[in-house]
């Protein structure tokens, strides 16, 4: 999917949630090599590094509000497993997205109940953060429903306040 919207090989990839690096191994093998990815566990960013498909690693609380790079850096950010319960709340978005250039994409892959629980609030960050949703895709896994959500930046954030509690 990333493919069809992403030419351009050159084009800066935010890993997000990298884990071992299987997203980043997936796209290095389709020619992207500006790939920069975020875990919390120490020995998964290890195990990623020792695959060398990622420009840099860093060890990184998503949920942690203290900037770890530049606004505007990133054509796109993917994130796959990351947002599901018992992990990483949707209000981490809000910084995340902070990290992408204008008109960049978001890709998420995420498990369908999660995505539309709503207690989870996914949809109000999603409408909050101005994304646009490009395309989606499903498959399953072990009985239960996976999105592909790709998403564009669509503009600034909105002006009033996310409730970020969620």
């Amino acid at each position: 999917m990333l493919y069809n919207v992403l030419p351009d090989k050159t084009a800066s990839i935010f890993d997000v949630g990298c884990g071992t690096g299987l997203i980043g191994e997936a796209l290095s093998k389709a020619g992207y090599s500006d790939i920069v990815g975020v875990d919390i566990s120490q020995n998964s960013l290890y195990v990623a590094n020792n695959k060398q498909v990622y420009k840099s690693l860093h060890k990184f609380d998503l949920e942690n509000p203290t900037p770890l790079f530049n606004n505007d850096m990133f054509d796109v950010i993917v994130s796959m497993g990351v947002f599901t319960y018992g992990h990483v709340k949707p209000s981490a978005l809000v910084n995340l997205v902070s990290y992408l250039k204008n008109s960049g994409f978001l890709l998420l892959v995420i498990r369908e109940d999660y995505f539309n629980d709503d207690t989870t609030s996914f949809h109000e960050v999603i409408k909050y953060l101005r994304l646009g949703l490009v395309r989606q895709e499903k498959f399953y896994l072990d009985g239960r429903e996976i999105l592909i959500l790709l998403y564009q930046m669509q503009g600034k954030m909105a002006q009033s306040g996310l409730n970020t509690s969620y």
